[in-house]
């Protein structure tokens, strides 16, 4: 059997204060958290709302085996937007990840505190 897709890239996490998530994820370890280069230099697009694709903020980290992508979206309707909307305030599950820089080594931790969409 083939299977063309054997390695996760990225994980995009949708908040509302990208700020706040910011602090939160490079406060438990994990970071720096980089800029994208601006979304305004794509200009051959296949999106619902090129403005509101224009104004996403987006901060990413690479970690060992996987980047990890925080995206803010404009009060622009846009899918982003839509989604923070209607599934911001739970997360569905908790994440389970190895937290060797603190001297722990396992730990389940919810990496997306409800408090960053509200």
């Amino acid at each position: 059997m083939t299977r063309p897709f054997r390695q996760l890239h990225h994980i995009c996490l949708v908040v509302r204060d990208i700020d706040a998530a910011i602090a939160y994820y490079e406060g438990i370890g994990i970071g720096p958290l980089a800029g994208l280069p601006p979304l305004s230099q794509f200009t051959d697009l296949y999106v619902p709302n090129p403005e509101a694709f224009g104004q996403l903020k987006y901060r990413y980290v690479d970690l060992d085996n996987v980047q990890i992508h925080l995206c803010e979206p404009p009060q622009l309707d846009c899918p982003q937007r839509r989604f923070l909307d209607t599934t911001g305030k739970r997360l569905p599950h908790r994440v389970r990840v190895p937290l060797r820089h603190s001297g722990v080594t396992d730990r389940t931790a919810g990496l997306v505190p409800t408090e960053l969409w509200r």
